[in-house]
């Protein structure tokens, strides 16, 4: 069912304003459905998207409700991960960790410690938004180092599977890992992944995580 509501061009609401997901919905507008229901939780707050045009129909305050809520196609999220920290020690052999996104609508981001508890998975979820296609999305990471060090040889890397937008009809991966191959070696990197999810070229998702690896051969 349509709010009822409509612009100057009789555009209803509900193809003006993207529907809601998260966050804290605005004070009661004082419009509302058929059933009563105040229209504020219907509509992404605008903390998450872009202002669209004035829509004519205004608050107690007299704010037009366009103030309110995310313009259609603006809404962005992060998933549940989004501001995260994750670490990973190892000994002789290093360690890793990697954000997986899978070509089955699941993430998650998982933790490789040589001798030190082997591969865990710290942390995982649906990216798939119910009802949509995995063939409509795509998806980036980022990286952007903050520290790193290496001694006696060790090392530090990182493997990137999206540099470009890339079809997540195939999983994708991004790994901060360090080694430690012998004796008196180490490694240590600290960095933070910026995982951009888009659906039919059009950002729908920010998500940033810090990966902190270490490794000491001793």
């Amino acid at each position: 069912m349509t709010t009822g509501f409509r612009n100057a061009s009789g555009v209803d609401f509900d193809s003006l304003f993207d529907p809601y997901v998260q966050g804290t919905s605005p004070a009661a507008t004082g419009l509302r459905l058929s059933t009563g229901v105040d229209l504020a939780g219907r509509f992404a707050p605008i903390t998450f998207g872009s202002k669209g045009p004035d829509v004519g129909f205004r608050t107690s305050g007299g704010v037009d409700v366009s103030n309110l809520w995310a313009a259609i196609g603006t809404a962005v999220y992060g998933l549940p991960i989004d501001g995260s920290s994750y670490s990973s020690s190892g000994s002789r052999g290093g360690s890793s960790l990697t954000l997986n996104m899978l070509s089955n609508g699941t993430y998650n981001v998982t933790r490789f410690q040589a001798n030190n508890g082997g591969t865990s998975v710290l942390a995982s979820g649906t990216w798939l938004p119910s009802g949509d296609s995995v063939s409509s999305y795509t998806c980036t990471y980022a990286y952007q180092l903050i520290s790193s060090g290496a001694f006696g040889g060790g090392s530090n890397s990182t493997t990137n599977d999206a540099v470009t937008q890339s079809a997540l009809t195939t999983s994708r991966a991004f790994q901060q890992a360090s080694l430690a191959a012998n004796t008196g070696q180490s490694a240590d990197q600290q960095g933070k992944v910026t995982l951009k999810l888009y659906k039919s070229g059009v950002l729908r998702s920010t998500t940033i995580v810090t990966f902190t690896t270490s490794a000491d051969g001793n």
